[in-house]
């Protein structure tokens, strides 16, 4: 069924010319596959939006290629391709829309970095990040990188570093998310 419906989801937004819904169909479908672990599957997939980024909407989907490579290779440890990946993407995206914050690209960027025990890199991706945010009013993108910078910090043995950027987690502008995130 969740073939079809992508299918047909790619048809209408070919129609319409919605690019963000074109490629919306492919990640639902290819997220579907990664959740039932038919990593086979959803990198053949995967590889069949890429070759479409060529054909529809100018490349507009090749970021959320990169992004989707990306997680798939940090959900298989292989945090080196990974990084290439989410590299790659956040590159692209800082060049096609520089009106975007790319907090979906620079946390999970700086994840892999820790994970590879680059904390200064990590923290460098995460200020970055921080310091790029465009959309002041979308909270949860702050909260999520100030988690990643606040756990990095923590794996450096920078306590009191990680402790102030907890205490800036602690801000009333976040009880909401804190409180989603506690339920």
């Amino acid at each position: 069924m969740m073939d079809k419906a992508a299918q047909r989801c790619r048809e209408e937004a070919l129609k319409y010319k919605f690019p963000q819904y074109y490629y919306f169909a492919w990640k639902t479908q290819i997220a579907l596959y990664v959740n039932l672990k038919k990593l086979p599957k959803a990198m053949t997939l995967l590889s069949q939006m890429e070759n479409d980024t060529r054909l529809y909407f100018n490349g507009y989907g090749k970021v959320e290629c990169y992004m989707l490579y990306g997680n798939i290779y940090k959900l298989l440890q292989n945090e080196d391709e990974a990084i290439r990946y989410y590299e790659m993407a956040l590159e692209l995206s800082k060049r096609q829309t520089p009106q975007q914050d790319n907090e979906s690209i620079y946390t999970p960027l700086a994840i892999c970095y820790r994970y590879k025990k680059m904390y200064e890199k990590s923290l460098a991706v995460i200020n970055e990040g921080l310091a790029n945010i465009k959309d002041p009013n979308i909270k949860v993108r702050e909260f999520r990188m100030l988690d990643t910078k606040c756990f990095t910090l923590y794996f450096c043995e920078r306590y009191d570093e990680a402790e102030e950027v907890y205490l800036k987690m602690q801000d009333p502008k976040f009880d909401s998310i804190r409180k989603a995130v506690n339920t």
